[in-house]
């Protein structure tokens, strides 16, 4: 794929959940790419630290997170840690999310509460300490704070 524009995001601090691979990784590595620091939130550190070092060795500032966006203590320890790093975060992708496998006959409810914690939960959490945080250090969240949520073309498919 060629890109053919960046933005500079330099002085930016982004995190971005659901980092370890597909659309978060994507968004982590463009962010890194146009200047922004970024922390890289989400369960499986390998796949991050694997991709932090891409990010670097291409210029990047980057750190990995362990963080399970389904619970708020670990979303707390993912801010506190990139706050401890880079500063303040003023960029929030809130991309972690599942769709869950199979038809919803057949979900046993236990599936479906994982797969509602991480889509639904997952966000709010992410989103309001987020913000919180942001306007606790007295930015203007709909000016300098940036908050983005992703969502699935799951819900168009029948």
């Amino acid at each position: 794929m060629s890109e053919t524009f960046t933005f500079n995001l330099s002085g930016r601090v982004a995190l971005v959940t659901g980092a370890s691979s597909g659309i978060g990784m994507r968004f982590a590595q463009l962010l890194a790419r146009s200047g922004a620091s970024v922390v890289l939130g989400a369960r499986r550190i390998d796949r991050l630290e694997a991709v932090v070092a891409d990010i670097e060795k291409a210029g990047g500032r980057a750190l990995a997170v362990a963080m399970d966006a389904t619970d708020e203590a670990s979303t707390i320890a993912a801010y506190d840690a990139a706050e401890a790093h880079f500063g303040l975060v003023d960029t929030i992708i809130a991309n972690a999310g599942s769709s869950g496998s199979g038809a919803a006959v057949d979900l046993p409810v236990e599936a479906f509460d994982q797969v509602t914690a991480l889509n639904l939960r997952g966000p709010f959490l992410t989103s309001r300490e987020g913000a919180r945080r942001l306007i606790a250090a007295g930015e203007d969240v709909a000016g300098r704070g940036r908050i983005i949520l992703t969502s699935s073309v799951t819900a168009h498919v029948v």
